[in-house]
């Protein structure tokens, strides 16, 4: 099924976007609790294929992107930092792979410092067949 504009008929396709992405909330007990702490310490994901994830190690964070043969090759890699109250965010590191590259690379990690002068950060990464994945921000 799908919808229309203005949203109010609906109708019924093979090729519709509602349902493809998905909202993954990373959890150690599979319980209400779980999740709740899950979403207080931003351990957030939506993806439409591949993965990413972020977490603090020390003076650390540790980035790790995870793909499948079926969502392609891991194009990119992004951290985007931002302060609290600004409208705009900064690009603060970046991989990637060049365009007709020999490797295939579904599984990445990496570490980078804590930046000093950003409140948060977040992760956005790209498959070569077009999937993405963006973590919910991490307060520092």
């Amino acid at each position: 099924m799908g919808v229309k504009t203005p949203l109010i008929s609906l109708y019924r396709s093979r090729n519709h976007i509602l349902g493809k992405a998905r909202t993954l909330v990373q959890s150690e007990h599979h319980s209400a609790e779980g999740l709740r702490d899950g979403f207080r310490q931003a351990r957030i994901v939506i993806s439409d294929g591949p993965f990413v994830t972020l977490g603090q190690q020390g003076k650390y964070i540790k980035i790790k992107a995870l793909s499948t043969i079926d969502y392609g090759n891991l194009l990119s890699l992004q951290i985007v930092t931002g302060k609290k109250g600004d409208r705009q965010e900064c690009l603060l590191k970046s991989w990637g792979v060049a365009k007709g590259s020999e490797l295939k690379n579904i599984h990445l990690e990496e570490s980078i410092d804590i930046p000093s002068n950003a409140d948060y950060l977040r992760a956005e990464v790209t498959s070569d067949t077009g999937h993405h994945a963006l973590t919910g921000a991490l307060w520092l």
